[in-house]
């Protein structure tokens, strides 16, 4: 017995005309005549009566109709009080993203959701997770994050490249190379302060120093990049670090150098096979187009 069967046998017990019926269904007099005749057989009685075209619902029918439709009108009432829970409750919703994208990119991310969307701020709750990558993978695979702003597109899920950070070759202030126009041969013997190996962002930088054959005095390794501008701060070398991570610290110079465009590349993604209330779909939605925008 399923609620389709139910379904069809209210549908029918009002019109008692299997054509006028099926119509009102949208499915064929013939799929109709076999839901009927199997919910009968489950029941192990006929509940309607029939006469060559005429059907009329019988005793039978008549007290089952009451049983069904107090059924489907508990499941009615069910249905709307999930959606309205969906509708006007607070969703809460955790993103997880890489350090770099915690100055400038989550908040502006945030604030034009709201900006665009002022009724969502009472309807949707944010919980931020900043983590290394490595942590936010793990966060994400156990199901403590809804979604990931990552380096790495994540198989199996919704996963898409949203944008491209930019980075930048960044001395102290009063180094002599901040005031030059540079190549990036010009800093061979340089010292330098690099993110610890392993990590997508130094493969990215290794693979920028192989494109000019020589590999750079590495004096300090770390795993956070707020840590090495502040060596670097400190004049202990250069680096090279996301130029969003930048702009609060004073005593920073970016380097000049010739044809320094490089990107690494942020992925955002998500469950695609887990419940979402309508509040977090709205937001995937809005990440879908603010994705357009920023890249225009």
């Amino acid at each position: 017995m399923t609620l389709k069967s139910l379904y069809y046998f209210k549908k029918l017990a009002s019109f008692e005309h299997m054509i006028k019926a099926s119509k009102s269904l949208y499915i064929s007099q013939p799929t109709l005549s076999y839901t009927i005749s199997e919910l009968e057989k489950e029941l192990g009685t006929q509940l309607f009566d029939r006469k060559n075209k005429s059907i009329k619902l019988n005793d039978y029918g008549k007290k089952f109709l009451v049983y069904v439709n107090q059924s489907l009108s508990v499941l009615e009432k069910g249905i709307c009080d999930i959606q309205e829970d969906l509708n006007s409750s607070i969703s809460e919703i955790k993103i997880g993203f890489i350090q770099s994208l915690g100055k400038n990119f989550i908040p502006e991310l945030v604030s034009s959701f709201y900006k665009a969307n002022p009724e969502m701020s009472k309807l949707l709750k944010f919980v931020f997770v900043q983590e290394e990558h490595t942590n936010l993978i793990s966060l994400y695979k156990k199901g403590k994050i809804d979604i990931l702003f990552g380096i790495e597109k994540i198989e199996s899920e919704k996963s898409f490249l949203f944008t491209k950070q930019k980075l930048s070759c960044i001395s102290h202030i009063n180094s002599p190379l901040s005031n030059k126009k540079l190549k990036l041969r010009n800093l061979k013997n340089e010292n330098f302060i690099l993110i610890n190996k392993g990590t997508k962002l130094r493969s990215i930088i290794d693979n920028l120093f192989d494109e000019v054959s020589f590999y750079p005095n590495v004096n300090f390794e770390m795993s956070n990049c707020s840590n090495i501008i502040k060596y670097v701060e400190k004049g202990f070398g250069i680096s090279i670090v996301p130029t969003d991570l930048i702009e609060e610290y004073f005593n920073i110079s970016i380097l000049n150098i010739c044809n320094f465009n490089i990107k690494r590349p942020i992925f955002v993604s998500w469950h695609e096979d887990t419940y979402s209330s309508s509040q977090i779909k709205f937001f995937k939605n809005f990440i879908i187009n603010y994705k357009k925008i920023i890249n225009k």
